[in-house]
């Protein structure tokens, strides 16, 4: 069974919602990993969408917009990044969001022979190791 983790957050008098829909965890042979956290972001004149960081020495983040494929601008502060959509949100809009953080692998994952040792709890939903 899929389950789902929902987020909100209060933005200017209006809801956000982002609907996790997938999160990916890409593993490279240098000392950090990409995690890619795709979403459906709901919210009737919305605009901007805050995103918790996984960790707070990320080394870099990028965010997209899924159905362009153009890359979104985003501002980095104190454990969050602050995204911008390119338009803001009517009531029955979705804009599908995909957001990339490239981190340190040894803060959230220790290979340990032929097993990968997570240090923190993953999140509900799904997952692509």
């Amino acid at each position: 069974m899929l389950q789902r983790c929902f987020v909100l957050v209060a933005v200017s008098a209006a809801t956000l919602i982002g609907q996790v829909q997938l999160t990916s965890y890409e593993f490279s042979t240098r000392n950090d990993f990409r995690l890619t956290t795709d979403l459906i972001v709901r919210g009737s004149g919305v605009r901007d969408y805050h995103h918790k960081l996984a960790h707070a020495g990320a080394g870099q983040l990028e965010a997209f917009d899924k159905a362009a494929n153009a890359k979104l601008m985003t501002t980095v502060s104190e454990g969050a990044a602050l995204i911008t959509l390119p338009r803001a949100l009517n009531e029955k809009a979705e804009f599908r969001l995909s957001i990339v953080e490239t981190l340190p692998r040894s803060a959230f994952v220790e290979i340990a022979g032929n097993a990968l040792v997570f240090s923190h709890t993953l999140a509900r939903g799904r997952h692509k190791i």
